[in-house]
């Protein structure tokens, strides 16, 4: 082979290496990745927060209810268990004036007063219409028609007074009538949130059988929820009541000693709107202790004890 053919071939085997290593080279370095697809935006979801706070308003024009208690009554007397079914109706019509801490100011009146007694004939009458569910045994004075009232309710005292006030209540138709005024009145604020509690206690002094009766409640209320929309929505309360009652006669011919004590429950459902109560379920019990010490030495004890549900309904 002559140089001139040598060189040649050198030449052309340089220029194949250089092809292959410029191969080799493209096939090993990896190519730049691809950006990235930019992604869809995702919308933000818009969030309504549920109501969590009530304002209720100052007044509350006249509203009418149904109220009805149904008791089952039992008494121990000298060891021998009687039982009685006791119903108490009534139709109540009331308006109102809340103050900022829920303190209540109101009128009204009681119509349609009826109570019905099933079971053992009632002893003499002991007890009657007490405040907190005592449901009344025995008595029997005619149910009034109509009995005009005012209300008061605050943190310290409740107090419903007939128009005109009565001279004596003690045994009257009338002050077993207005008894169904009581559960009408709950004390919610007139700013409330949902989740919270407040307390309050009252004291009042009835007078039954003779004996004036000293009662002392107290009342833990939880605002447990507001229910609907607009308008029609409401708050939704519960009170639960511990009640302890005392009372003492003493006379030249008559000695009684009376104690009790009572729990109970109450859902109540009241309109934010109007600030007016639309509906109440409750349920109690409580347990009475009655000794007479007329007699010195020979003491007489009778146990009565009863368990109570309440029902109101608001009539248009």
């Amino acid at each position: 082979m002559s140089r001139k053919t040598s060189g040649m071939v050198t030449v052309a085997v340089a220029l194949g290496l250089m092809a292959a290593v410029s191969a080799c080279s493209r096939a090993v370095t990896p190519l730049p990745a691809p950006a990235p697809t930019p992604a869809e935006p995702v919308p933000t979801p818009v969030v309504v927060p549920a109501l969590v706070r009530a304002s209720l308003p100052a007044t509350v024009t006249e509203r009418r209810y149904e109220v009805r208690s149904n008791a089952r009554v039992q008494r121990d007397s000298a060891g021998r268990m009687d039982e009685q079914r006791v119903e108490t109706t009534g139709f109540v019509s009331l308006s109102l004036q809340r103050a900022a801490d829920g303190a209540l100011r109101g009128s009204g009146r009681v119509d349609s007063f009826a109570v019905r007694v099933d079971g053992a004939p009632p002893p003499p009458p002991v007890m009657t219409t007490l405040p907190s569910g005592v449901t009344q045994v025995g008595g029997t004075s005619r149910p009034p028609g109509s009995v005009p009232f005012d209300a008061i309710l605050d943190g310290v005292s409740i107090r419903i007074v007939t128009r005109p006030p009565l001279a004596n209540e003690c045994d009257r138709p009338e002050a077993g009538a207005t008894a169904l005024v009581r559960d009408l009145l709950v004390r919610i604020p007139r700013s409330v949130a949902v989740g919270e509690q407040w307390r309050d206690s009252t004291a009042s002094i009835v007078c039954r059988a003779g004996i004036p009766i000293t009662v002392r409640s107290a009342h833990r209320y939880v605002m447990l929820r507001i229910e609907g929309e607009g308008a029609t929505s409401s708050v939704i309360v519960q009170r639960s009541t511990t009640t302890r009652l005392d009372g003492v006669l003493q006379s030249s011919w008559r000695a009684l000693e009376l104690t009790g004590t009572g729990t109970g429950r109450e859902e109540a459902r009241v309109e934010i709107s109007s600030g007016a109560l639309q509906q109440l379920r409750g349920d109690g019990t409580m347990t009475l202790q009655v000794t007479d010490r007329s007699r010195p030495g020979a003491a007489r004890t009778q146990r009565v004890s009863q368990q109570l549900t309440t029902e109101v309904n608001l009539r248009r």
